[in-house]
């Protein structure tokens, strides 16, 4: 709605953002560095490289145990901002609940 790219992973590099979730060392397994830290950097690094991204999203709740939300990551050679979308909607939740507080008074 708002005409912004979106990119994803090829294949070869959504296979290594599975794995740092559900492989033998992945996140699920409680695995938060190592190998699966090394598989979300390598899928990042390609979005970066090959399509020129600058704002990466988590789109998983297991990634943000891996990768932290940053307005200034590096990755590539580049800055980018990378976004917990749980982090996000917590975020918008507080905000309106503070407005509709303010607005009326009742919490």
């Amino acid at each position: 709605a708002m005409g912004l790219p979106m990119f994803v992973p090829d294949d070869v590099h959504q296979e290594r953002v599975m794995a740092a979730i559900y492989g033998p060392q992945g996140a699920k397994a409680g695995y938060t560095n190592g190998i699966c830290r090394e598989d979300l950097i390598s899928a990042a690094e390609y979005l970066v490289k090959t399509h020129g991204c600058n704002c990466l999203i988590l789109g998983c709740t297991e990634l943000p145990l891996i990768l932290d939300e940053s307005d200034d990551f590096k990755v590539a050679g580049s800055r980018v901002i990378v976004v917990d979308p749980t982090a996000a909607l917590a975020r918008k939740v507080v905000k309106t609940a503070e407005d509709a507080y303010a607005a009326t008074g009742i919490r």
